[in-house]
């Protein structure tokens, strides 16, 4: 595997200038995003060395700003063409995804296996499982 460092150093610049302009748009909220940043640090820099997927929860009170937060930080990465986001309550992207699984809506969308990606679950507290016949398991 050949790494090429000025790629990677690009990148870093690029994903420094991200967490300064998110700091500028977001309130109060530095620290959270510097822990983002640091989360997807490797996964952004040097993707073709990650072999497990990352998974990067955010939780807090409605209304915060967390979906905000992370569709700014998929447009400033450029990732809009790899980003999906499942509102997992059933009903993404308006009524046409309710009868979806998430296997479904993720394969439908242009996110690629072994290619770096962007899956927002949003309002997983309203996640809902539903048997064969489409009525929800308690």
């Amino acid at each position: 595997m050949n790494i090429d460092f000025s790629v990677v150093s690009a990148r870093n610049e690029k994903l420094n200038n991200i967490r300064a302009a998110l700091k500028t748009e977001f309130f109060g909220i530095d620290k959270q995003i510097d822990d983002i940043i640091e989360s997807i640090k490797t996964w952004y820099l040097m993707p073709e060395i990650i072999r497990n997927i990352l998974i990067v929860n955010l939780f807090g009170m409605s209304g915060v700003g967390k979906t905000a937060l992370i569709r700014s930080l998929v447009n400033k990465l450029g990732f809009e063409s790899k980003f999906v986001e499942i509102q997992m309550d059933g009903f993404s992207n308006g009524d046409a995804t309710a009868s979806k699984s998430i296997c479904d809506i993720i394969e439908s969308s242009s996110i690629k296996e072994n290619e770096p990606g962007i899956i927002l679950l949003d309002e997983f507290q309203r996640f809902r499982t539903i048997n064969a016949m489409g009525q929800d398991i308690k």
